[in-house]
């Protein structure tokens, strides 16, 4: 029976991408069965844990990676009209209809009431579903594909980072409560009067920096 874990990384992230990553295995493959024992949710494993797992994962496993990888540009167009848990639904709906699995595995990202149910619904398909909190570190299938977009994401930052390397900058993980990130997107503003590309221009993060600045200018 193949089984189908989704989770996605960046969520809360200020800069870079939205990623989500559906991680599709047969549940009786040996090789799989030999790693699950050290799979974790992607935040509880050190950076270089999650690589060396993320190369298993994909590199040693016969599984499917499905992924759905949404950049600020297009988060900051859709967020006119939807809110970012909307966006997750609509990536985690992609993934399913690309799945050929029984079952799938999601790490419930609304608190939305209902929202179980009517997911299911907009899924419109016999998969069965389990869709909880904290399944990434319930269910080893969803912990495999947090390691893979986790791993995914930062790779994205790590590009990011040796761009404005380059211009003198450090612009850290990407999350607001990095306080590297934030003195990167101050001193940036500071002199560009604009915000990085990789930004996404919707959060509270960005319009308060923005209107600190034109207060002072």
């Amino acid at each position: 029976m193949k089984i189908l874990g989704i989770d996605e990384a960046g969520r809360g992230c200020v800069i870079g991408p939205l990623v989500m990553c559906g991680f599709e295995v047969d549940e009786d493959d040996a090789i799989f069965e030999q790693v699950k024992s050290q799979l974790k949710d992607s935040k509880q494993l050190s950076k270089k844990r999650r690589e060396r797992l993320h190369d298993f994962l994909t590199n040693k496993i016969k599984a499917k990676v499905i992924m759905q990888i949404v950049h600020p540009a297009e988060l900051n167009r859709q967020m006119d009209d939807i809110s970012l848990n909307d966006i997750e639904e609509k990536c985690a709906l992609n993934i399913v209809s690309s799945s050929n699995t029984d079952e799938v595995y999601i790490d419930c990202f609304s608190v939305k009431k209902n929202f179980r149910e009517d997911f299911i619904k907009k899924a419109n398909t016999d998969k069965k579903f389990f869709i909880e909190f904290k399944a990434d570190s319930t269910y080893k299938i969803v912990s495999a594909a947090s390691i893979v977009a986790k791993v995914t994401r930062d790779s994205y930052i790590e590009k990011i980072n040796e761009k404005y390397s380059k211009m003198g900058f450090v612009v850290g993980s990407g999350y607001p409560a990095d306080k590297i990130t934030i003195l990167f997107l101050k001193h940036y503003f500071e002199k560009f009067k604009k915000m990085p590309e990789e930004v996404r221009t919707k959060w509270k993060t960005v319009q308060n920096i923005k209107q600190k600045n034109i207060f002072d200018f």
